[in-house]
């Protein structure tokens, strides 16, 4: 389940391959009145396996469905008198009872985290009277730990651990927000900058949360523009390089020309039984930015290059690719969600 770039929720169905609303209608024509479109366009969607609901965020408030996108309920609403001023909904999970979920302030410009009992209705903000007043990113962890990226006056960022209810803050070495967390251990990128946009590619540790030790995953050492993380299996480790390549010049809305790059045009699978690093994935005019990983084939996410006349312009998009005997992504074919 995903939104379109229409702002439109749908769903992929594995069965026969084919695109369709999350819509329970079965005479709708998925027009703007179609409940599949009751949703912020960039809003994180997230399911509860217990309740078979999804919940997500809509214009002011958030809301949770049946999975077949029947029974919306309101669970709150963000208005006059609550703790905030205008703001955008940012991050979403579920924990237990609550929905813990960050929004921007317009006015300061930072992130404050909230968390919504979901049985009271009880909206609490977490990062008041804390040292976290600008919290970009969380995640949480196997361990029922919180896991904060903090923003600093500078625009760096600072990796916190705390508990469930932000009373015991702990400052962490720095990791990247793609890291991926299972169990005790986090796994993360390590990269250096060199200069501009270049990095040193260090290769991919594992942190153990509980011990403090750090064991290299797998080393590179080479030149680039960023690692990540992309997803992972008990077995793989999927990776990407960026590495900018100009593919040709796009004339902007002002008339000017610059440069077209493509830099996310790969994707690599790390075997960390055999130690080998297989490219599942290149192409140039394909830049992928997410991949969603399912048995035996994979959803990707990123942006299209096209040739438009002596210029190059792009569009985002998603492919569906099948994942061959040797792991390759193969048979990659646009998906066409537009239902206007």
């Amino acid at each position: 389940i995903y939104i379109s770039n229409a702002g439109q929720m749908m769903y992929y169905n594995k069965l026969d391959g084919g695109i369709y609303p999350l819509c329970f209608d079965p005479v709708c024509k998925h027009g703007n009145s179609c409940s599949s479109r009751k949703i912020n366009s960039f809003s994180p969607i997230r399911y509860c396996e217990e309740e078979n609901r999804l919940y997500a965020f809509y214009k002011d408030s958030i809301f949770s469905m049946s999975f077949d996108g029947s029974d919306v309920q309101i669970l709150y609403s963000i208005g006059v008198g609550d703790d905030v001023t205008p703001y955008i909904f940012e991050c979403l999970e579920l924990y237990e009872d609550y929905a813990y979920f960050t929004m921007q302030d317009l006015e300061a410009d930072t992130y404050a985290l909230y968390r919504l009992n979901l049985k009271t209705k009880k909206l609490e903000n977490l990062t008041k009277d804390t040292i976290l007043t600008d919290i970009n990113e969380f995640t949480i962890g196997e361990d029922g730990m919180l896991y904060l990226w903090a923003r600093k006056e500078d625009f760096t960022f600072e990796f916190y651990r705390a508990d469930m209810d932000l009373r015991n803050v702990e400052k962490l070495p720095y990791m990247d927000w793609n890291s991926y967390f299972i169990g005790d251990l986090i796994y993360a990128a390590e990269t250096e900058h060199i200069e501009g946009l270049e990095y040193l590619l260090k290769g991919v540790n594992a942190h153990n949360v509980k011990t403090g030790e750090i064991t290299p995953v797998f080393e590179l050492n080479q030149e680039g523009e960023g690692l990540r993380i992309m997803a992972m299996t008990d077995r793989y480790l999927y990776y990407q390089i960026n590495d900018r390549v100009v593919i040709g010049q796009q004339k902007t809305g002002m008339g000017r020309i610059r440069d077209v790059n493509a830099s996310q045009y790969n994707i690599y699978r790390y075997d960390r039984e055999t130690g080998e690093h297989l490219r599942v994935y290149y192409n140039l005019y394909g830049d992928v930015e997410w991949i969603y990983l399912m048995e035996d084939s994979v959803m990707m996410d990123g942006m299209t290059f096209y040739q438009k006349g002596d210029y190059y312009d792009n569009y985002g998009c998603r492919w569906i690719a099948d994942i061959d005997e040797n792991g390759m992504f193969v048979n990659i074919r646009e998906i066409t969600d537009n239902f206007d």
